[in-house]
């Protein structure tokens, strides 16, 4: 695999941080998208002297994804510095015990989780068709199948439920991956999603370290969990597969019956009120109807 270009959000840590490392070891270019933070630093120090590659194969953007400036502003970062970006990995994301807003007054599942992946992938699809062959990964979870959704209340403001605001995050970005593709669907960029497995990262942190313990049992090591992203992101196999939904590393068979039970009207409805969320910044397609 000749070097490409690879943007990985939450690189400084668990999936994020195993996924950057691989494709480092590759000798792939990786574009960290990261907070401003000692951590964030850290990172990408250990993973130059892990990986042993150059320095300038990995670009540290820093953002906060739960704001939409930032988040705007690390896009226009990354397209003055890379005029072609091969794949764009969106791995960031949180797990809330406790409803909490963000710094532009969303809450904050909503605004890592689904609104951050509306944004980046958006604002970089220049970059992304300015590749051979731009693919987007967005990093879902399984709790999508259980998720409701009220698009009057996105926010959660009248009712807050951690798993299920995570589980509402993730099927939003699992029919935005759909929409989006149909959006792509006469160009050179595709669009998947996938679940990669349970990793023993620090998503749930903030949970008691005793429930970690018991999670961790059923929980994989970060490493082995991503080779999902990374089979998304690089195997020459899905150069034509687009809007799809994959566990692990094989298409999923009954995704798609969680969401036909969306009506077009439904998923018109949800993509009105991301768009209202949106206003400002990068968030395509424009048209509800695409």
């Amino acid at each position: 695999m000749s070097a490409h270009t690879f943007v990985v959000t939450g690189s400084s840590s668990g999936i994020g941080y195993a996924t950057a490392a691989k494709l480092l070891e590759a000798r792939q270019c990786v574009v960290m998208v990261c907070r401003d933070s000692d951590q964030s630093r850290e990172a990408r120090d250990r993973l130059i002297a892990e990986t042993g590659t150059d320095s300038g194969n990995v670009h540290l953007v820093y953002a906060d994804l739960g704001s939409r400036s930032s988040t705007q502003a690390a896009i226009e970062e990354i397209s003055a510095r890379h005029d072609e970006i091969d794949a764009l990995i969106n791995n960031a994301g949180v797990f809330r015990r406790k409803r909490m807003v963000s710094a532009d007054g969303n809450e904050q599942t909503l605004s890592v989780n689904y609104l951050a992946v509306v944004q980046m992938s958006s604002g970089l699809l220049p970059q992304l068709r300015a590749a051979n062959q731009g693919r987007i990964v967005n990093v879902s979870s399984d709790n999508f199948k259980k998720a409701r959704i009220d698009p009057s209340d996105l926010q959660s403001e009248r009712h807050y439920k951690a798993g299920a605001a995570y589980a509402a995050s993730k099927l939003l970005t699992v029919l935005y991956t759909v929409r989006l593709a149909r959006f792509l669907a006469d160009t050179n960029v595709t669009v998947n999603a996938g679940h990669p497995g349970v990793a023993n990262s620090n998503v749930f942190k903030d949970y008691p370290p005793f429930v970690m313990w018991l999670l961790k049992p059923f929980t994989s090591s970060c490493e082995s969990v991503a080779e999902s992203p990374i089979y998304l992101a690089t195997d020459p196999s899905l150069a034509d597969i687009s809007g799809q939904y994959f566990y692990r590393e094989k298409l999923d068979k009954s995704w798609r019956q969680k969401v036909a039970q969306a009506s077009p009207e439904f998923s018109d409805r949800v993509w009105e009120e991301t768009k209202a969320l949106m206003v400002g910044y990068s968030c395509a397609p424009a048209d509800s109807t695409q």
